[in-house]
């Protein structure tokens, strides 16, 4: 990622951003939030902003990778959310969501405000606004194999 450009999509206080700074430090990382509080803990060096993941206030193909994490079970609209990300991806940029999916084991059930999503559900909505993607059923935080909580979509933008 040295020299590329990155978006966190709904970075909050940038513990991702951190994580990527310290592993790719010639990166150019930047960071949307919703409100100035969660950006002003963002690490320095991070181009962060106020936005959300429907409106990014960025530029059409602006990025190199775009990645979001337990952010897209928030959006209201969740394909204008992916329509937005792939917009700000350069053809050829690479895409991350990390999300709940719809069947939790862990216990936590769905808060009022957020989506759980089928894998598949996702996968054709990222195929419709041209981004070639596969998803991964992944462990949730410590636990010893996937438990169907958590899912990881991957895709490049094609065009």
């Amino acid at each position: 990622l040295d020299g590329r450009r990155v978006l966190d999509v709904g970075c909050g206080k940038g513990a991702y951003l951190r994580a990527l700074q310290r592993r790719w430090p010639d990166a150019r990382l930047h960071g949307v939030a919703p409100t100035r509080r969660m950006l002003s803990a963002c690490p320095e060096g991070v181009a962060a902003r106020t936005g959300t993941i429907l409106d990014l206030h960025y530029p059409d193909a602006s990025f190199d990778a775009a990645y979001t994490v337990e952010t897209l079970e928030r959006a209201p609209i969740v394909e204008n959310a992916i329509k937005e990300i792939v917009r700000i991806l350069r053809p050829g940029g690479r895409l991350v969501i990390v999300g709940k999916g719809d069947s939790p084991t862990d216990g936590s059930g769905v808060a009022p405000w957020e989506r759980r999503y089928r894998p598949r559900e996702v996968l054709r909505l990222l195929e419709r606004y041209g981004v070639e993607s596969s998803y991964e059923v992944v462990p949730r935080d410590a636990a010893p194999a996937p438990d169907g909580s958590t899912i990881v979509w991957k895709g490049v933008r094609l065009c």
